[in-house]
């Protein structure tokens, strides 16, 4: 095949099923050779066009027909019925490949827009990436709030809900192939393999990955080895000796509705602490904490406090104006 492209003399036919005749009209399809290209962007260019494509596997035979007019008068026809061997292309394994050119998954970040509730997942060939960086030209794949599967067929999905950048290559309506992503269990599987015109597309990755919003307003709880993640919404605010702060999981339209979710979030801060200040929660004043914090759990109906605790508490609760909450791990 390489010899064929430096020699620019090669037909190149290109079907989704080759399993018979093509229907022109609905179907996706492709055939070039030389300056001769039909596919849907150029078929106003063409007055007819017969393609028949069917291989079969089992005897790697393959039945080729091709009868082609354009409206400048042109014609092209080819017949072919043989032998036809099947490319393998290599097996990536924790890489990405734009046209042949293959580069190694360094970093792998899962970034959720709380306010939209679409997700991007960054694929950088570079190392210890802990944010997305717009100087850094590596693979993305954008899933809209609505794009609740895990296995996309990118030649009917809207480009609006799944987007797939890489170089050259960006998904349209025209986009041939699949993709397949999913994030469980601390581990991120990445699968794509998909053509856009000239562009061919492919990655494989499963392993480990980093994730963090967009958005400031979340808020993240790990139990065990288990995060659980979403939007916070609300923020309650009971104000008497301390300023009391209660969230959640849920979006509540009052402090009890928050047993809704799955767990809730209680601090105590004092005016100071809460209008700029920093609270180590490793260090005790006469025994006690320099600021509590309460974790309600209501799948066990258990509450975690520090008060309670003492020692052996780490992690910080830092408050600022338009600033978020960092809470301990």
């Amino acid at each position: 095949m390489d010899g064929m492209s430096e020699a620019n003399d090669y037909l190149r036919v290109m079907v989704r099923n080759p399993k018979g005749t093509v229907n022109t009209e609905s179907d996706t399809f492709e055939i070039s050779y030389k300056d001769i290209s039909i596919k849907e962007a150029t078929m106003k260019d063409v007055k007819s066009v017969k393609l028949s494509a069917d291989y079969l596997s089992e005897t790697s035979r393959l039945n080729l027909y091709v009868e082609v007019e354009m409206e400048s008068g042109k014609t092209l026809l080819a017949r072919y019925e043989n032998t036809c061997s099947e490319a393998k292309l290599p097996e990536l394994n924790n890489q990405y490949e734009l046209n042949g050119e293959a580069l190694t998954i360094g970093s792998v970040l899962k970034w959720s827009n709380a306010t939209t509730g679409a997700t991007t997942y960054y694929f950088y060939n570079e190392a210890d990436v802990t944010e997305p960086q717009d100087g850094l030209n590596g693979l993305t794949v954008t899933l809209a709030a609505e794009a609740t599967e895990t296995t996309f067929d990118l030649s009917t999905v809207d480009p609006a809900q799944v987007s797939v950048k890489y170089g050259a290559f960006q998904n349209t309506e025209n986009t041939t192939g699949s993709l397949t992503i999913e994030a469980r269990n601390n581990v991120l599987t990445l699968a794509i393999d998909a053509e856009e015109g000239d562009n061919h597309l492919r990655a494989a990755y499963s392993g480990a990955f980093t994730f963090g919003f967009e958005s400031q307003n979340y808020i993240k709880v790990t139990k065990g080895e288990t995060p659980e993640e979403a939007a916070l919404a609300k923020v309650f605010v009971y104000k008497s000796k301390t300023n009391e702060l209660t969230f959640g999981m849920v979006d509540a339209e009052t402090p009890a509705d928050l047993m809704k979710g799955t767990f809730a979030v209680s601090v105590n801060l004092s005016d100071s602490q809460l209008k700029d200040g920093t609270v180590d929660l490793s260090q005790l004043v006469l025994g006690q904490p320099a600021a509590q914090i309460r974790l309600f759990d209501y799948t066990l109906y258990q509450t975690w406090d520090n008060a309670k605790i003492g020692e052996g508490v780490t992690g910080t609760i830092t408050g600022k104006t338009g600033r978020r909450q960092n809470l301990p791990e």
